[in-house]
């Protein structure tokens, strides 16, 4: 499973805060003509464009090629997945999930940067795709063959998973 646009949807800066976690402002000067074309969409920004240098952007949140974009998104779905929908953390990779039923696993979900790789029993795999979209909008779905960091994954009639490498060796 893919999220879209992950990184914009991780923690914000307040909720960052709010869950103990102390950062310092993020700001950005932007291209001095960006506020002329602000003010034309906003009157609010005519002060701006008379004298750009003198104004910044405060992120609220982390964006795209900010440093901790990766992490504010790893805290935000981590939260999702461990307190609103009931997995564990594994103690021995952090970045693996796993949801039981009375003594067994019933879903596993490995997240790699903002993708989720899931198997378990077909309706715990669909409510939590369904349950991602619901908190973060479209969650792409590869079924069958795909490719995952070099990695050509399959299922056969079996329902045997493969991981296959021969590729990018």
């Amino acid at each position: 499973m893919d999220i879209s646009t992950a990184f914009l949807q991780g923690f914000s800066f307040d909720e960052l805060k709010a869950a103990g976690h102390e950062r310092a402002p993020c700001a950005f000067a932007p291209d001095p003509e960006i506020w002329d074309l602000m003010s034309e969409i906003d009157p609010t920004y005519r002060e701006c464009a008379k004298a750009p240098l003198l104004f910044v952007y405060e992120l609220l949140k982390g964006a795209y090629g900010l440093k901790d974009a990766v992490l504010l998104w790893n805290l935000k779905i981590s939260r999702v997945l461990v307190h609103d929908l009931g997995f564990k953390q594994s103690i021995h990779d952090t970045q693996i999930y796993e949801k039981y039923r009375g003594e067994g696993s019933v879903c596993l979900a490995s997240l790699h940067v903002d993708d989720l790789m899931v198997t378990g029993e077909q309706a715990e795999v669909d409510l939590l795709h369904a349950e991602l979209e619901k908190r973060f909008g479209s969650v792409k779905w590869n079924k069958g063959k795909f490719k995952h960091f070099g990695m050509e994954i399959s299922q056969d009639w079996i329902q045997d998973v493969i991981f296959d490498q021969t590729f990018y060796l």
